[in-house]
């Protein structure tokens, strides 16, 4: 196959469909990449061609707008970004697709490749990070730190989640998402986020069940494969620097908010304030240095990015913004972790960690350096918490190829589609 691989999004969002890639490649498959360009120089070390649907600059726009990391906000500046992201993807595809042979895989955003799989007769694959991105009126997800009650009957939930939809969501987005549609000759469609944007090929959710178990109102066509777990450790290993540092002493404590989050000061300031109080060694990442307080004492470093893999299992607990490959690392690596919930599927994401006796939130409101200090302290050696971590760990090993089954999912497609792909 030639698969068309359109991953959106942070760095997070990214290296799943990059070790996606890897398995494809290692079965004989051609992979291309369409994505920002700020994630092209990455691609290519790995051996992959990559396509630009933006220069470094457009990622570096919609990182500093603030309101990406706002609960309730985040949504309009994502909508705002997908019509130009969705005409740019559908006209790569249409250029570079390869009748009778081609295979388009596609994150939750990318919408292009929706299209183009509608209009062009592509096989088209949509790929779901968490759980969050699939709407149900059974297991709700948590949004915004807000939890549907659970007695609320089915008619309530449904009712609810149409309003929203049609009140709400189809508004930001189905307005340019049709007209574009229009220009092609297909018909309108509503209910973007809830339905449409599910391929009616094949949905694979990169969780695993236990995780996220499969809903009863999910699409038919869903398939569980499990968390892809790319770090980059191929092509980044550890600085010299960094593996004394995590020789020298005890286990830090692991501070990062997101690889895209350029506001992370008071994040990294409550950090450094919480090491101190617990008389714990700290390290922080961040790929944008302005963030880190100066003069940092010799128990804390920063460093830009590690492999988490290498990392993780060196350290006594894992500090972050909830996004779920950094919470797939830290559950892999059987660390406790503390979460502060920013926005998007985050909320959720640390609700489930929760429930599985491995993690704790503080919002950003709380997250100062005595709170953190506090909650910590809660977990780093509380032997129930690190058995619950270590019992979490465990299910990694028994299913461990994840990608393995992504890759038969989409081998199967693509012969069902086209006979003539192998």
């Amino acid at each position: 196959m030639k698969v068309l691989v359109v991953p959106m999004g942070s760095h997070g969002d990214v290296h799943p469909f990059l070790g996606l890639g890897e398995a494809l490649r290692e079965r004989g498959h051609h992979v291309t990449f369409l994505l920002i360009e700020h994630f092209g120089p990455l691609v290519r070390s790995l051996g992959f061609e990559s396509i630009p649907l933006g220069d470094d600059a457009l990622y570096l726009e919609i990182m500093r707008n603030p309101d990406i990391w706002h609960p309730r906000r985040a949504f309009s500046v994502v909508a705002g970004q997908l019509d130009q992201g969705t005409r740019k993807t559908y006209e790569l595809i249409e250029r570079h697709r390869e009748p009778g042979r081609t295979l388009v895989v596609g994150s939750t955003l990318a919408w292009g490749a929706r299209v183009a799989g509608e209009k062009l007769g592509i096989p088209t694959v949509t790929v779901h990070l968490q759980p969050a991105s699939l709407h149900t009126v059974h297991d709700i997800p948590e949004y915004e730190g807000k939890v549907l009650p659970k007695w609320w009957p089915m008619w309530m939930r449904r009712g609810l989640f149409d309003l929203l939809h049609r009140k709400i969501v189809d508004p930001q987005v189905a307005p340019a998402l049709n007209a574009f549609r229009s220009e092609l000759g297909l018909p309108p469609v509503r209910f973007v986020v809830r339905n449409w944007m599910h391929s009616p090929e094949l949905v694979l959710g990169f969780f695993p069940e236990w995780f996220g178990p499969k809903q009863p109102d999910w699409p038919a066509n869903y398939q569980s494969v499990g968390f892809p777990l790319f770090d980059e450790r191929e092509v980044t290993p550890i600085e010299p620097e960094l593996a004394r540092f995590l020789d020298e002493g005890s286990a830090p404590i692991a501070f990062t908010p997101g690889s895209a989050n350029i506001f992370g000061r008071p994040f990294f300031e409550a950090a450094v304030e919480a090491c101190r109080l617990l008389g714990r060694r700290g390290l922080l990442l961040t790929r944008f240095p302005e963030q880190v307080p100066k003069d940092l004492p010799d128990t804390v470093r920063h460093v830009p990015f590690a492999p988490f893999s290498l990392l993780l299992p060196k350290t006594a607990a894992l500090v972050h913004h909830g996004g779920v490959g950094t919470a797939a690392q830290g559950m892999a690596s059987a660390v406790p972790q503390l979460v502060m919930p920013l926005a998007h599927d985050q909320f959720d994401n640390v609700g489930r960690m929760e429930r599985l006796g491995i993690a704790r939130r503080l919002l950003p409101k709380h997250f100062k350096g005595p709170a953190a200090a506090k909650v910590l302290g809660t977990l780093i050696d509380n032997p129930e918490v690190l058995q619950n971590c270590r019992n979490v760990a465990a299910k990694f090993a028994e299913d461990p190829h994840p990608m393995q089954k992504a890759c038969e999912a989409l081998e199967a497609l693509a012969q069902r589609s086209s006979p003539a792909v192998q």
